[in-house]
C-alpha cells in the first residue's frame, strides 16, 4: 500500500504506511520487511531531497545484507549508493554501487535460462544507468568506464539467447506452437477487411484461445528453462580500443545509452574516442522520436487512400525528422567522419530512432552515411572474425507467401530469383512453417515476403506469416541459422521491444540470436508496391550476400532510387541493416 501511494504521488500518506510496517517487522524481527520498509522510507526521502535523512533511515539495513534476499539486497545497496551520492560522498557511492553490480553479476549465473535470466534482470539493470549518471558527474569522466557499463547494461538477454544452443526439450513445444500460428492465421482473416470475416463472438473466442495457448506455452518454456545450467561468466566486449582498432576506415561506433534524464552517446573511431551528453533531456528526445513515429503512423493509414495529400504529410515529417536529427546527431557532428559508415548501438527509446531518413538542412543524411545497428560491440568484433574467412557455403532461399499475401510478393519473387545464378537456388512459394523452418538450415542468402506482425506486449510470440499460420519469434530462437543475409520482406520484422533493460526482442533479432550475421527487415507497416521497388533495387545495386560486402550501401542507394518516384520516407525509408 505504501509503493501504491508514493507511485501516485502521495509521500505523506506513503511514509506513514511504510513506518506502520515497519514497525510490524521490528516486532516480528522480519529482517526482509524491516528492510524493504526502510528502503522504501529512505527513497521517499531521497526524492524530497533529504540525503542525510535517507541515510539515517538505511543504515540500520545495511547491517543485515546478509539475512536478507539477494535481490532486496542489491535494491538496499543501490539506494545507500544514492543516498551518498546526495550527500556529496562520491567515492562510498561508487563503493555501494560497485558492490549492488557484483551482486547483480552473480545472482545472475545462478538463474537458468535466457528467458528466466532476462524477467530477473529487468529491474536489477538500474544499477548500472546510477552507475553511469554518477560518473558523468565526475570532472573528467572515464570513456573506458562508461563503455564498459554501457555494454554490459545492454542487451544481455539477447547474448545469452545467441550464445546458447537451443534446448532439445523445446521440440515438445512444436505441436502447440503449429496450433498457435494456426489459431493466428484464421484470426488475421476473420477481421472484417479480411477473406473469411467472422461475428464478434467467433472472433472473440478465436483471441480467448489463443491467449490461453501462448499463456500455457510460455508457462512451459519456464519450466524447460528452470531446468538448465546456468550461464558461464560473461565478460563482454569492454575494451573500447580494441573494438576501435576493429573499425574500417571512416567507420564510426555510436553507443547510446539512456542514463536517467540524460542520453549518453559514446563515439568510438580509429582516430580516437568521444562521449557526449546530449544538451536535450531523455524526456523531450522521447517526445521528438514519439512525434516521428506519429507521423509515419499517420502517413501509413493516409497511403491506403487515394485522395491522401500525401505531399502535406511529407512536409510534416521531413519537419519532425529535422527536429530530431537536431537533438540526436547534430551535437556530435564535430566528432564523425565527413562521409562514411555509422554502426549504431540503439538503448532504450532510442531503437526506434529512423536513423536511415534523418534530415539536416540538406537532406537525408544516407548522402554521407551507411548506416547499420547492433545490439552491442560484441558484433565489431565477430564481424573482424568472420571476414577473415571464406564466402558461407550453402543455398540461396528466396520464398514468401504468394496466395493471401502482399500484392506484389509474387513478381517480388520473381525478381529477387533473377539476380541469383546457378543450381543453388531455390524457390519456394508459399511455404508451410514446417516447409520454411527446416529450409533455413544450410541457407546462405534468404529472402522472405510475407506478412508480419510485432507483438510490443509479447514479443516472443511476433510471427511472420505462413501459408498454414505463422513461424513466431520463438519458433526462430530454437533454431540455428547460419546464414550471412537474412531480407525479411514483411511488415514490423524490423521492430524492437526494448524495456527498461534493452532485452531486445523482435524478429530480427532472433534470426541474429540464432546465428545468421545480417538482417534487413523493416520497422514499420510497409507499403507493398514501393517494398517490391525497393528489393528489385536492393539486389540490382550491389552484392550484399559475400563476407566483402556491405548490405547497407546496397541499401541505402536502394533507398535513394525509390525514393525518387515515393519522396515520402514512409515509402522508402522503413528497412534498416541489423548485424550482430
Amino acid at each position: 500500500m505504501a509503493r501504491a501511494e508514493r507511485d501516485l504521488g502521495k509521500p505523506a500518506r506513503a511514509s506513514a504506511l511504510a513506518r506502520r510496517a515497519l514497525g510490524i517487522f521490528e516486532i516480528l524481527r522480519g529482517s526482509h520487511g524491516d528492510a524493504a520498509s526502510r528502503r522504501l522510507l529512505a527513497e521517499i526521502s531521497l526524492a524530497r531531497g533529504a540525503g542525510a535523512r535517507a541515510e539515517r533511515i538505511l543504515a540500520p539495513a545495511r547491517l543485515v545484507l546478509s539475512k536478507i534476499p539477494a535481490a532486496e539486497a542489491i535494491e538496499v545497496l543501490r539506494t545507500a549508493g544514492l543516498s551518498a551520492r546526495a550527500t556529496g560522498r562520491r567515492a562510498e557511492a561508487l563503493r555501494r554501487l560497485a558492490r549492488a553490480e557484483r551482486l547483480v553479476e552473480a545472482q545472475r549465473r545462478l538463474i537458468p535460462g535466457a528467458e528466466l535470466r532476462a524477467r530477473a534482470f529487468w529491474r536489477q539493470a538500474r544499477v548500472y544507468h546510477d552507475r553511469i549518471a554518477l560518473e558523468l558527474e565526475s570532472r573528467s569522466p572515464r570513456f573506458a568506464t562508461l563503455f564498459r557499463l554501457a555494454e554490459t547494461a545492454r542487451a544481455r538477454g539477447f547474448r545469452d539467447r545467441r550464445a546458447r544452443t537451443p534446448p532439445a526439450t523445446w521440440r515438445r513445444l512444436a505441436e502447440r506452437r503449429a496450433l498457435l500460428g494456426s489459431l493466428t492465421r484464421r484470426l488475421e482473416e476473420a477481421d472484417p477487411g479480411g477473406p473469411r470475416p467472422a461475428s464478434a463472438r467467433d472472433a472473440a473466442e478465436l483471441r480467448g484461445r489463443i491467449q490461453a495457448l501462448e499463456r500455457e506455452i510460455l508457462s512451459e518454456i519456464h519450466r524447460i528453462e528452470a531446468a538448465e545450467l546456468s550461464p558461464p561468466e560473461w565478460h563482454g566486449a569492454s575494451d573500447p580500443d580494441r573494438t576501435a582498432s576493429l573499425l574500417a576506415a571512416g567507420e564510426a561506433f555510436l553507443s547510446t545509452f539512456v542514463a536517467g534524464d540524460r542520453v549518453l552517446v559514446l563515439i568510438l573511431r580509429r582516430e580516437g574516442r568521444e562521449a557526449v551528453v546530449l544538451p536535450l533531456p531523455a524526456a523531450e528526445i522521447r517526445a521528438r522520436v514519439d512525434r516521428v513515429q506519429f507521423q509515419l503512423d499517420a502517413s501509413a493509414l493516409a497511403a491506403r487512400r487515394t485522395d491522401a495529400n500525401l505531399d502535406f504529410l511529407r512536409l510534416s515529417s521531413v519537419a519532425a525528422l529535422r527536429e530530431l536529427h537536431a537533438a540526436v546527431l547534430e551535437p556530435i557532428e564535430p566528432h564523425l567522419p565527413s562521409e562514411g559508415r555509422l554502426l549504431v548501438s540503439p538503448h532504450d527509446f532510442l531503437h526506434r530512432v529512423p536513423f536511415e531518413c534523418l534530415h539536416d538542412d540538406l537532406g537525408p543524411i544516407d548522402r554521407r552515411f551507411r548506416i547499420a545497428r547492433t545490439p552491442s560491440a560484441d558484433a565489431v568484433a565477430r564481424r573482424s572474425a568472420a571476414a577473415g574467412g571464406s564466402a558461407i557455403a550453402g543455398t540461396i532461399l528466396v520464398c514468401g507467401l504468394v496466395e493471401g499475401g502482399p500484392a506484389f510478393a509474387a513478381a517480388e519473387i520473381e525478381s529477387v530469383a533473377s539476380r541469383f545464378e546457378g543450381g543453388r537456388t531455390r524457390i519456394l512459394r508459399d511455404p508451410t512453417s514446417s516447409e520454411l523452418l527446416g529450409a533455413l538450415a544450410g541457407c546462405r542468402v534468404l529472402h522472405l515476403a510475407t506478412h508480419g506482425a510485432f507483438r510490443e506486449d509479447n514479443p516472443l510470440f511476433s510471427r511472420l506469416t505462413t501459408s498454414d499460420g505463422a513461424i513466431f519469434l520463438l519458433d526462430i530462437l530454437a533454431t540455428r541459422i547460419e546464414a550471412d543475409l537474412v531480407v525479411l520482406s514483411a511488415c514490423e520484422s524490423g521492430s524492437t521491444h526494448a524495456g527498461g533493460t534493452d532485452d531486445i526482442s523482435g524478429v530480427a533479432h532472433g534470426f541474429l540470436a540464432a546465428g545468421a550475421r545480417r538482417i534487413v527487415a523493416s520497422r514499420w507497416r510497409i507499403h507493398d508496391e514501393a517494398t517490391a521497388a525497393l528489393m528489385a533495387a536492393f539486389y540490382r545495386r550491389a552484392d550484399g550476400t559475400g563476407p566483402d560486402g556491405d548490405p547497407a550501401a546496397a541499401l541505402a542507394l536502394a533507398q535513394q532510387e525509390v525514393r525518387e518516384r515515393w519522396s515520402h520516407p514512409f515509402f522508402w525509408a522503413g528497412f534498416s541493416l541489423y548485424e550482430a
